[in-house]
């Protein structure tokens, strides 16, 4: 999974309440950078969501798949609120990786204990 794609994912989940906070928006640049996306891309990108053209394939590695969910649960909390939508996006996506239910949990752990982490 490319950078753009996590960094597609994000910008979904974070835009999931029509809203981006400014809390949402520190943990957007900080995986850009983290990630290596130049300012061209990272406007590139907002602007395709903004046009509704984002297209969200699913990781191919399990090890991606977990990541790409806790970066997820990550971006659910950095505002300080679960938006029912958020956790619609979230379900949607955790369906389709096939992580089962105790892994998936062990995951939403480690996320918020490490939430702050880049």
């Amino acid at each position: 999974m490319t950078p753009q794609d996590k960094f597609r994912y994000l910008l979904q989940m974070a835009a999931a309440d029509d809203s981006i906070s400014r809390e949402e928006l520190r943990l957007l640049g900080n995986r850009a950078i983290t990630w290596g996306l130049t300012d061209d891309q990272f406007q590139a990108l907002v602007e395709e969501a903004v046009r509704g053209e984002t297209q969200l394939p699913i990781p191919d590695s399990q090890e991606e798949r977990v990541a790409l969910l806790a970066d997820l649960i990550r971006m659910m909390g950095a505002d300080g609120k679960l938006d029912e939508l958020e956790k619609r996006l979230f379900a949607t996506v955790a369906a389709q990786t096939d992580v089962d239910f105790e892994q998936l949990n062990e995951i939403i752990d480690t996320a918020i204990i490490d939430r702050d982490d880049p």
